[in-house]
């Protein structure tokens, strides 16, 4: 991310999750889950993703609703079953 800006932000009921593209090559589609601890409260199909080819960020950016008590930590997972190859 851009100096200064968060992968991952979360008020008001709704938690926004940026993901961006590191590699060389297209990304291809991929999932993101949201977890309240350790359960996965939500998940969201995104991509395929460019690569930064022209050295500028391509960026998925996701909302959830999160229905999680106040105070739950949440965490985001880029493609939580390990099928996109690295």
């Amino acid at each position: 991310m851009p100096k200064g800006e968060s992968a991952f932000t979360a008020s008001n009921g709704e938690a926004t999750i940026r993901v961006h593209n590191l590699g060389s090559e297209r990304a291809p589609a991929f999932v993101v889950a949201l977890l309240a601890g350790d359960r996965t409260i939500a998940t969201q199909q995104a991509g395929p993703l460019e690569a930064p080819v022209d050295c500028l960020p391509k960026i998925a950016e996701l909302k959830f609703a999160v229905t999680a008590q106040p105070g739950t930590l949440l965490k985001a997972v880029v493609d939580p079953e390990d099928t996109i190859a690295e």
